[in-house]
């Protein structure tokens, strides 16, 4: 069976009650807009903050492992030094690209 329900608004014209709704709306989707910005702020953080080897920080400059190594040497590039682990911040590798 399909059952209908009323709802009955008094003292309110069509023309306010979308003006009404469409508030509503608008202040949901503003609230949604700031959270996916946010989140996306994060994952851009997460993704620029990465650790590369040495070898994939040569492959994403499309360099050699000789020329990455002369690079760290004359500090055009901060290798991070972990033990005996070298990385690189993929953040420090954009910056070095320009």
């Amino acid at each position: 069976m399909n059952k209908q329900i009323l709802t009955n608004v008094y003292g309110v014209t069509p023309e306010v009650l979308v003006e009404m709704i469409n508030a509503g709306v608008k202040v949901e989707l503003e609230k949604t807009k700031a959270q996916l910005k946010e989140e996306l702020k994060q994952e851009i953080n997460k993704e620029t903050s990465k650790l590369l080897t040495r070898k994939e920080a040569a492959d994403y400059l499309k360099v050699s492992m000789v020329t990455l190594n002369n690079w760290a040497k004359h500090g055009i590039l901060k290798p991070l030094k972990i033990g005996n682990l070298v990385r690189y911040e993929l953040v420090e590798l954009q910056k070095a690209l320009g």
